[in-house]
This record gives C-alpha cells, sequence and structure tokens, in this order.
C-alpha cells in the first residue's frame, strides 16, 4: 500500500525534515479520525468512552495489504477473485445467527460499488423502502470486500452492523493507538468506515472492529488503498 508507507515514512522523518505543511495535514487527518471514531460512538450509544493512556495499545495494528489473514478464515486469502455481477450472490432465505457486515443503500448503488470479493460473499436482501428501492443486505459469511472507494464515499450508502433478533453485543473498537468499549443493543448500528476512509484516517491505521455476543463473535477489518477501501469480515 504506496499511500500508507508514503505516510508512515513521514511519520517518521526527523523534525527537521518535516515541513511545517506536512505537520499540520498529518495533524488534521488524525484528529478528523478521532473526532469521526469519537462522534460514532457519542451518537450511536448512550455508552462511556474508554480512550486514553491507560487503554493504549502498543503497537498499533498494522496496515495490512491484501490478500489479508487475520482471525477467523485463514483460506480467504487464497480464493480467487470475483468481480462483475458475480460478486454477490443474493438470496432471500439466509439466516443471520451472529452480528454481521451490513449495507443500506439503493441496490444499483451497492452492487456498483463494489469492485471485487473473496470468499463467502452471499447476502441476504431485504426491502427497507419500496418507493426508493432501498434495501439491506447482511453479509453473515467470512468475506473480503473491496469497493470504489470514490464511489461508495461520494454515495448515500450506510455501513453499519446487524445484530440479529435480541441478540446484544458488545462492539470494541480499535484505531491506532486508541480503543473504545460500545454496547450495542439497536438491530442496525451505524459504522465510522466511511467518514474515516473519506478523512485519509483509514491510510493512515487500519479500522479494527470486533463485536462480542452470547457465543458469538464478529471481526471486521477496514482499510484503504489509493482506489479500493476494503473491509473484511471474519466469525
Amino acid at each position: 500500500m504506496k499511500r500508507t508507507e508514503r505516510i508512515d515514512a513521514h511519520s517518521k522523518g526527523a523534525a527537521g525534515s518535516t515541513s511545517p505543511q506536512m505537520a499540520s495535514s498529518s495533524q488534521s487527518r488524525l484528529r478528523c479520525a478521532v473526532v469521526a471514531l469519537g462522534l460514532f460512538v457519542a451518537a450511536s450509544f448512550s455508552s462511556t468512552l474508554a480512550f486514553g493512556q491507560d487503554r493504549k495499545l502498543d503497537p498499533p495494528p498494522p496496515a495490512p495489504t491484501p490478500p489479508m489473514n487475520f482471525a477467523g478464515d485463514e483460506t480467504i486469502g487464497t480464493l480467487p477473485i470475483i468481480q462483475g455481477p458475480q460478486a454477490v450472490e443474493l438470496r432471500r432465505d439466509l439466516v443471520i445467527a451472529q452480528p454481521s457486515l451490513c449495507l443500506e443503500g439503493e441496490l444499483s448503488t451497492i452492487l456498483n460499488s463494489i469492485a471485487f470479493t473473496r470468499g463467502d460473499v452471499v447476502a441476504t436482501i431485504v426491502s427497507t423502502d419500496a418507493r426508493s428501492g432501498r434495501v439491506r443486505l447482511v453479509f453473515p459469511g467470512n468475506a473480503q470486500i473491496a469497493f470504489d472507494k470514490l464511489m461508495i464515499e461520494s454515495s448515500s450508502i450506510r455501513v453499519g452492523l446487524w445484530t440479529p433478533g435480541r441478540t446484544h453485543s458488545n462492539l470494541e473498537a480499535v484505531w491506532s493507538d486508541r480503543r473504545a468499549m460500545i454496547g450495542v443493543g439497536a438491530a442496525f448500528s451505524d459504522l465510522p468506515i466511511l467518514s474515516m476512509s473519506a478523512a485519509g484516517a483509514l491510510s493512515y491505521s487500519p479500522l479494527l472492529l470486533m463485536a462480542h455476543g452470547a457465543g458469538s463473535w464478529t471481526s471486521l477489518l477496514a482499510t484503504t488503498t489509493q482506489d479500493f477501501l476494503i473491509v473484511r469480515q471474519a466469525h
């Protein structure tokens, strides 16, 4: 990921070799990311943030490059890349038993924003507004989805976490050296993935989201390249 490497190179340089403009740009990017994650937590849930020096992670999670292999299904990165109309298999009879990645928007917009996929990319489709054609796609499997970064950032698509039934989950959000623990009670919870992508924060450090429920867990890892926003889900 060339963009990440350039940013890391600037951050590791000596103070004398970094221009005021570069320092200001880097500080602005970090502020935007922290604000995006903070607003997500404050607006979506009435819970206490666990940000601070006492919750720092050392080292921060590294920025991955596709194919990404982490906890869950290590075979995803070895599976073929699927592009075009077959990138997502749509079903209406899937049982969603654990917290899962969810996209809301017009079906054509969602499908057009997906550049390629890997893994078990099957989604259940539910109509949320017949007049406007808005739908909800829930992805229950271990999958990697790469979106056209510019297209999805400029769209009205909502990226969230779908929690089935009355399942209550605890959502842990980790970005760079910051961590937040949140209680998830609503069926659909907005995630700060798009706002952090647009702010350039995901090219600095990936966002790791971990949902822990009764007898289940889900992890989402979001990162960006110059052209793609990549989201990886594992159970």
